[in-house]
């Protein structure tokens, strides 16, 4: 302003604030309000800046209370660059010299320009490490600042679409994440059903969740152990007293019939039970006193080590499986897991009614074998699993259902061909006895109904190898600036991989 003769000039606002710009802050739109030189922009209750002038000497002062909505250079957000904000306060400002005449500044005489804060990650996010045990969890900061354009947001913007696991120590378990919550949460699960899509059923193993500025990584799932699968090709043909499958060097298991014969008593292996073995299509399965299991009839099912080379199938010819003394074994296996798989029902797709009764056992093997059939501690099933193989009989289908009894029993109804049985114990179990009680069941129109047994599996706990997943977070302040940094979590294993130590993981 230039006073000419007429000075001293004087310095006022105008209360008319309509050519000031529209701002926001926060998304909430900012007024204005004049009030003896002073004035105060705010957006709700808050207020987002005051701009004071002093009417004597024209000096001003800006104060930046709150924050202010930033553009975008290219009208999106996001852009993540330092978009400055110009405020034209010109409008405003008034002069008056001494006779009292007053003139308007020109436009652009006064502009203000607020810097663009963009957010910031530092220091580097940390890495975390783990132990590869349920329950195991670690949480550190994610080192976020949004400067006066809050508040900040986080999201993963990078994570491992799959995790492949070792189980055990050869099979692989390939885990498949499940983003929710907007990003903030990954969630890494074996997919139970096959869907693809994280459902109920599925079993969750590992979950990051972004929170209050911090990242939690939690185990919720043991190392799944190695299961140990038997098959039944090879055996001899005909009917036997016993048979022994698996591998040499790992764990074999001696199958017999519920009610065999006692070869110490004398007589034929034929006035107790025995075992069949048949083929249909690529899979080998046993039956009990013919290719089935009849209602009233179960097999033993004992877990072994040690077993004598001569007498493991292949190697067990059809005399040998006849003679008691040939269940010739140094040790007895203990587990907490097992399950067996229905190779065919009959008639049609059944349905059958099974139980399934686990015990712990000592090691009997030879001409003790059979006696020590009935002086072993039973122990209680706690927990089961089944998976479904759907077929169809014209339009009827069978779903198999389970309970477990007041004794500690698994109770299987409705099962048919190619389902399996998964089950696990309260403590180590060494011996299981499975029997068809469709009969019994209380259940009309299966009372007759047979099943075979195709498979039989075991779990074995191996050492867990260590595991790393490598993760990329962004923040983002309120309009729409970014950061980003990367941090990596060790899943430490077990066994002889327990050395507090993942490679590539600095925690």
């Amino acid at each position: 302003f230039n006073p000419g003769a007429d000075a001293p000039l004087t310095f006022s606002l105008n209360s008319v604030t309509s050519g000031l710009p529209t701002l926001t802050s926060g998304g909430v739109a900012v007024t204005y309000a004049v009030l003896n030189n002073t004035l105060t922009a705010s957006a709700g209750q808050n207020t987002v800046f005051t701009f004071a002038l002093d009417g004597t000497t024209g000096a001003w002062t800006f104060t930046l209370a709150d924050q202010l909505d930033h553009p975008t250079l290219n009208g999106q957000t996001g852009d993540n660059t330092e978009n400055d904000l110009t405020i034209d306060l010109s409008s405003l400002l008034r002069a008056t010299d001494a006779d009292g005449d007053t003139v308007a500044a020109a436009a652009n005489a006064l502009v203000v320009t607020v810097d663009d804060d963009t957010p910031t990650i530092s220091p580097a996010i940390a890495d975390g490490l783990v132990d590869f045990a349920a329950g195991s969890t670690v949480t550190k900061s994610l080192n976020g600042s949004a400067g006066a354009d809050s508040p900040a947001t986080y999201s993963i913007t990078s994570s491992p679409a799959t995790l492949t696991i070792l189980d055990g120590t050869s099979s692989q378990l390939t885990l498949l994440r499940d983003l929710t919550n907007s990003n903030t949460v990954a969630t890494y699960y074996k997919d139970v059903d096959g869907s693809t899509t994280h459902n109920a059923g599925d079993i969750d193993f590992f979950k990051l969740t972004l929170s209050g500025g911090n990242y939690t990584f939690d185990v919720l799932q043991n190392p799944p152990p190695a299961e140990l699968n038997f098959s039944f090709a090879g055996a001899p043909s005909g009917s036997n007293l016993f048979m022994t499958f698996g591998d040499p060097t790992s764990t074999q298991i001696v199958v017999i019939g519920q009610h065999p014969l006692n070869q110490s008593q004398g007589g034929n292996i034929t006035t107790g039970d025995v075992l069949n073995i048949s083929q249909a299509g690529s899979t080998t399965s046993f039956g009990v006193n013919g290719n089935q299991i009849n209602p009233t009839e179960g097999a033993y099912i004992t877990y072994v080590t040690g077993a004598n080379t001569n007498f493991l199938v292949p190697n067990l010819d059809q005399n040998e499986a006849d003679i008691e003394a040939n269940i010739n074994f140094q040790n007895v296996f203990n587990t907490t897991s097992a399950s067996f798989t229905v190779n065919q029902t009959n008639p049609g797709v059944g349905p059958v009614t099974v139980k399934i009764t686990a015990f712990s056992t000592t090691a009997e093997p030879g001409v003790n074998f059979v006696d020590g059939l009935t002086n072993d501690q039973h122990v209680n099933i706690t927990s089961f699993s089944l998976t479904d193989f759907v077929v169809k009989t014209g339009n009827t289908q069978y779903t198999p259902n389970a309970t477990i009894d007041a004794d500690g029993n698994l109770i299987i109804t409705g099962l048919s061909t190619g389902d399996k049985v998964s089950w696990t114990t309260s403590g180590t179990h060494d011996r299981v006895l499975i029997e068809n009680i469709s009969g019994t069941d209380g259940i009309s129109g299966n009372d007759n109904n047979t099943f075979d047994i195709g498979g039989f599996g075991l779990s074995q706990a191996q050492p867990a190898p260590d595991e790393k997943l490598d993760f990329t977070v962004q923040i983002a302040d309120f309009d729409g600036d970014t950061a980003s940094d990367s941090f990596s979590i060790g899943i430490d294993g077990t066994g002889i991989f327990n050395d507090n130590h993942v490679e590539g993981v600095i925690a």
